[in-house]
């Protein structure tokens, strides 16, 4: 009786909330910012959805965090950006933010020691260089049926197994 209470339970709250669902391995990026002193930090992960837009020539540009290496702070809102195909642009007058955000990005770091992830957010003038790895950032994950999930997720939805932090392979 328990056991058919549990699961009409569970069937009410899927139907509420929506069925959980996996995560693709290239949501996220790893990457290092680095700030105006020199000092680097390893992001355990930053939204690939993420945007840098400027102006470059009279146009605007936009430019998705996947498809760069490098964004560098110039000074006085102007920006270089590196794609992964070794381009370089300058942009001026310039917006940089994840979804959700306005003018400011999102980003995670990971203390392996703790195994707690912090939440960051950051600012046009609050770095000097940010490096994208290119690798998919550290993700939820279930060993026994190898599948991800996002990454505020504890549990395996559909089988109840504690997931653990991991890094897909990129």
């Amino acid at each position: 009786m328990r056991t058919k209470a549990l699961g009409a339970l569970l069937l009410v709250l899927l139907i509420l909330c929506g069925v959980p669902g996996t995560i693709s391995a290239d949501e996220y990026l790893r990457a290092t910012l680095v700030d105006h002193k020199g000092v680097s930090v390893k992001v355990s992960r930053i939204l690939a959805r993420g945007t840098i837009e400027g102006r470059m020539g009279g146009a605007v540009h936009e430019y998705r965090f996947s498809d760069l290496s490098r964004i560098e702070n110039l000074g006085n809102e102007i920006f270089r950006v590196t794609t992964r195909q070794g381009q370089t642009r300058t942009l001026e007058r310039v917006s940089l933010r994840t979804p959700g955000q306005t003018n400011r990005v999102v980003y995670w770091t990971f203390d392996k020691s703790s195994g707690v992830e912090k939440r960051f957010s950051l600012g046009l003038m609050g770095f000097h260089t940010l490096n994208f790895s290119g690798e998919a950032g550290r993700l939820k994950y279930n060993p026994d049926s190898g599948t991800y999930f996002p990454p505020d997720y504890i549990f395996d939805p559909f089988t109840g197994r504690q997931l653990v932090w991991k890094s897909p392979p990129s």
